[in-house]
């Protein structure tokens, strides 16, 4: 199966799960998901799109490896990867994507009245919590899905 460019296919989903379940994982981090990542995590839970390729600036060739899951079902799933994660990010900065090497691509929100959180890359290997181990990536979840290439 092939994708036409911008057109998404999203494969290996996991455990399906409802908006009630953003809602809570939003209410306890005390956040907004953007109506758009939303969509998308209750369509494609934890699934890989393809094709997942993005690029940064002056710096192409980036993985988009897959969603992580949102359902507390699932062996793995967000609250557990923010939880692993938490105090090596940068304040308001919230994992939803991974790469194969242990990276991550995050909201990163400016305060916590921000409704429209910009889309960034985490380094894993970053040494510190600063807003200088992030890489924006774009402004939008869609702005993300709609520069993937092969």
């Amino acid at each position: 199966m092939s994708a036409s460019k911008n057109e998404i296919i999203w494969e290996f989903k996991q455990t399906p799960i409802d908006d009630e379940e953003i809602l809570l994982i939003e209410r306890g981090l005390k956040i907004q998901f953007p109506s758009d990542l939303r969509e998308c995590i209750i369509h494609n839970n934890g699934a890989c799109p393809s094709p997942g390729i993005f690029d940064l600036e002056n710096d192409p060739g980036y993985v988009f490896d897959g969603l992580i899951s949102f359902n507390r079902t699932d062996d793995v799933h967000f609250l557990d990867v923010y939880e692993w994660i938490e105090e090596r990010l940068p304040p308001l900065t919230f994992p939803f994507a991974n790469d194969p090497f242990g990276n991550h691509i995050c909201l990163k929100y400016s305060d916590e009245n921000d409704i429209s959180p910009v889309i960034v890359f985490w380094d894993h290997d970053s040494i510190d919590n600063s807003s200088d181990s992030l890489r924006k990536i774009c402004n939008t979840f869609s702005d993300l899905i709609s520069s993937l290439h092969s």
